[in-house]
């Protein structure tokens, strides 16, 4: 900044050089992979200082360090898993501003003091991300087919480590090593994928030969963990990665689906080309990112072995190629020579061309991004997963199972439908109607869309903020997605805002025989929240939910509901003795209209019905009511010590997948998550 001093950089570090040429060594450095990178960010306003990036090689460690011209000493001024980047040092030389955040999520601005001290965040640019549940992250440590150790991070489902081999995609490119923020891999891990970012050591001359020897060696390494499925490996890439992802479907039949999202299949006609005024591909092919290292008519063989469109005979993957047609870097033309190859030769390829898009996933509207991971995710999910793109993954189960949209039976769908045409008109016609809004929500979630309708009842409640008729509704469909924590802080809400008022009949989306509505707006808050708490294990505050919902219950069907769940907080907290005094006012004569299962559950717990009476027909295609009576069966078992019977119904209610919407259904993934966590089945977890 003085003009007295440059900061120069060589193979062997950053030096620091007066006027006259004198050099001091700042940081050595070396291209060992294990070793950290630096890399300069800024000069002190008054020449002492220099400020440099760090990040480790070997573990998820990045920061921040300054080397001090006086002490010759560097500093670190932040180590941690952080992400951090874009360090710029105002002008004052007192504030760092600069981007940061967690692994796999989006960062924001920060600004610190010059030491990294104070350090707070000055933006929340992705607020609505509190409400969604982002892939976990691992650094996979492997060693490649020449026996040297490799990085690579791994995408997971959010609940833990897979339950068993899952369909597992490789998202491929050069070197990954940091845990950054990927919008589709998200939505794919999110669909039941686990995804991989491996990387791999090139030689000038042998690219093709690097993703062979470095995704098939991150493939063997996953399957020996039993992560990944060895007969459902999927391969995508973008760019260069679609490149590779060409080049290698050409040398292995590992893989079953690959995608090539702008990447070149014709290294000769790409070679030749100069898509854009004033620049021409032929440095990239001999000296830049291609890596050949020579020029094609010095080794013309090398530009034929790694153009993926010569060995396209060899291909049996099913392929679909993504393309822009405003790409100026590799255009769509190259890329289609693969999609009319493969359609001479009678293979599987599917070419889709955007026509607003240039180079890399589609992001000119929102319209073709959005079809861009409808497209992969339906490609995939009908090679790897057996589904088309009617299998959308709505939620992650308690067991860390990818949990499907529920197809319904033609006459109901088609009844459904119909409901939800209604009401999506009725929302158009008065789209800030609170009401509106509501039944809007409640018929997309009747047809199994859960988080299209939590979405609905969040735009709601940002016009109707002390509503409680919305957070009790999405509280109800944050359960359904498993996404227990956001639905009691709802639910809560909605207690908070109907407190002290007047209790209202609730009008039933799906009525019974008699069309009678037997819920209150009071009574289904109360009972969605002790249900939430129930599932997460804190059972005080089930408790204390399920006595408010008992003082709300004013009909039959209201109590036995809350009178069941109530007498299974109180058999879970050890105090046998207050719920044997729930089950006394409830008797054989009741009329019941919804809440059958609950009334038989009651009294084979009271013993006025044995298990046969009880549990008369279950099986993995049964019913609501079918999976609500197991598990009050499972769990009559298991506060007996009968585990072995109890453990055996759980599983049988776990194989109803259609029922996965339900309560029991998700009971029984909390039980069998407790049970497998070596927790009781009675008195305190």
């Amino acid at each position: 900044p003085r003009g007295d001093a440059l900061l120069l950089t060589n193979p062997e570090g950053f030096w620091i050089s007066d006027l006259a040429g004198k050099r001091d060594l700042v940081l050595a450095t070396d291209t060992l992979p294990a070793s950290p990178r630096y890399a300069p960010v800024a000069w002190s306003p008054d020449g002492q200082q220099v400020y440099f990036t760090y990040a480790s090689r070997t573990q998820w460690e990045r920061g921040l360090v300054r080397y001090d011209r006086a002490s010759r000493a560097m500093q670190s001024l932040a180590k941690d898993g952080r992400l951090y980047q874009g360090f710029r040092l105002a002008r004052s030389g007192d504030l760092l501003v600069f981007s940061s955040g967690e692994g796999n999520r989006p960062t924001d601005l920060h600004v610190a003091d010059a030491s990294m001290g104070g350090m707070r965040r000055l933006t929340n640019a992705n607020p609505w991300l509190v409400t969604r549940t982002l892939a976990r992250t691992e650094l996979l440590t492997y060693r490649d087919m020449d026996g040297r150790t490799r990085y690579g991070v791994m995408y997971l489902p959010p609940s833990g480590p897979p339950t068993g081999p899952r369909p597992t995609l490789f998202n491929v490119y050069e070197d990954f090593f940091d845990d950054t923020f990927d919008a589709t891999v998200n939505v794919l891990v999110s669909n039941g994928y686990v995804v991989v970012k491996p990387s791999v050591a090139f030689e000038t001359g042998y690219p093709g030969e690097a993703w062979l020897k470095g995704v098939t060696a991150a493939a063997n390494a996953l399957i020996d963990r039993g992560i990944a499925d060895s007969a459902r490996l999927g391969v995508f890439g973008t760019s260069y990665g679609g490149y590779a992802t060409n080049l290698l479907i050409t040398q292995t039949n590992r893989f079953k689906a690959a995608a090539n999202t702008s990447g070149k299949v014709d290294f000769i006609s790409f070679y030749t080309d100069s898509p854009r005024l004033g620049v021409r591909n032929v440095h990239a092919a001999e000296k830049s990112q291609d890596r050949i290292g020579a020029t094609l008519w010095q080794q013309p063989q090398k530009y034929v072995a790694h153009s993926a469109i010569m060995y396209a005979d060899r291909i049996t993957t099913p392929l679909l190629l993504l393309t822009g047609e405003q790409d100026s870097n590799v255009p769509a033309g190259n890329t289609r020579e693969m999609y009319y190859a493969l359609r001479r030769l009678g293979k599987d390829v599917t070419w889709v061309n955007y026509m607003n898009s240039g180079h890399g996933i589609p992001g000119t509207n929102a319209a073709e991004f959005t079809d861009y991971h409808d497209r992969l995710l339906s490609f995939f999910g009908r090679h790897l997963q057996g589904g088309g793109s009617d299998r959308v993954v709505e939620a992650t189960s308690l067991l860390g199972e990818p949990l499907y949209r529920t197809a319904m039976p033609g006459a109901t769908r088609e009844a459904q439908e119909a409901e939800f045409a209604d009401a999506r008109r009725a929302w158009e016609h008065a789209p800030q109607d609170a009401d509106s809004i509501i039944w809007y929500g409640r018929r997309t979630a009747y047809l199994g869309r859960f988080n299209d309708a939590i979405r609905i009842y969040t735009d709601g409640i940002a016009l109707h903020p002390t509503d409680a008729r919305l957070y009790r509704h999405r509280g109800h469909r944050y359960l359904s997605t498993r996404q227990v924590d956001l639905a009691i802080r709802d639910l809560e809400k909605a207690a908070s805002l109907v407190r002290g008022t007047k209790d209202t009949m609730e009008p039933a989306g799906q009525p019974n025989a008699r069309n009678i509505p037997t819920g209150t707006l009071q009574s289904n808050i109360w009972y969605h929240l002790g249900l939430g708490y129930y599932l997460s294990g804190d059972f005080p505050n089930a408790l204390r939910a399920y006595r408010e919902d008992l003082k709300v219950a004013t009909n039959p069907d209201m109590q036995v509901a809350t009178r069941y769940w109530l007498y299974m907080t109180l058999r879970r907290l050890g105090r046998d003795g207050e719920a044997a005094q729930v089950l006394r006012p409830v008797t054989k004569d009741m009329e019941i209209l919804e809440n059958g299962a609950y009334h038989k559950l009651l009294l084979l717990n009271k013993g006025e019905l044995a298990v046969g009476d009880v549990l008369t027909n279950f099986g993995a295609q049964g019913n609501q009511q079918d999976v609500t009576t197991a598990f009050g069966v499972a769990s009559y078992h298991l506060y007996n010590g009968r585990r072995a019977e109890g453990e055996a119904i759980l599983a049988r209610i776990l194989e109803a997948k259609s029922q996965w919407a339900s309560f029991g259904f998700l009971s029984a993934e909390a039980e069998m998550a407790r049970l497998r966590r070596g927790e009781r089945a009675s008195g305190k977890p």
